[in-house]
């Protein structure tokens, strides 16, 4: 159970590092630099997935049951995104990673939910 409770921890951790990251990334695609940001939204995705397989890992503590939607919207944002760094179209990359931002947070705040009871204790 202790080693439950590091990994629910580190996952915020890194959920906190890919929302600043995001931030980031959505202020350099305004300035026009996106090949900038390629390797920071690399990073982003592998911490996504990072989070995602914990997530899997986890979902047998909880209480009720974790809903996959909140994460299957920020894996179809940066799937979007990814797109559209492909085809390098910056506007898209901008849209999305609007659109991403709050995505991510709210998927944060699904996760706190789920968390609070084994953290605090």
């Amino acid at each position: 159970m202790e080693h439950s409770m590091e990994v629910m921890r580190k996952t915020l951790e890194l959920m906190d590092t890919c929302i600043d990251g995001v931030e980031y990334i959505t202020w350099r695609l305004h300035e026009g630099k996106m090949e900038a940001c390629l390797y920071l939204l690399e990073d982003i995705v592998c911490g996504f997935y990072k989070m995602k397989d914990s997530m899997d890992l986890l979902n047998n503590y909880f209480s009720r049951r974790y809903d996959h939607y909140k994460e299957y919207e920020v894996e179809n944002e940066l799937d979007a995104i990814i797109t559209a760094y492909k085809l390098h179209q910056i506007n898209q990359a901008i849209l999305h990673a609007g659109r991403l931002l709050p995505r991510f947070k709210v998927w944060k705040g699904e996760l706190e939910g789920h968390f609070r009871s084994f953290i605090l204790s």
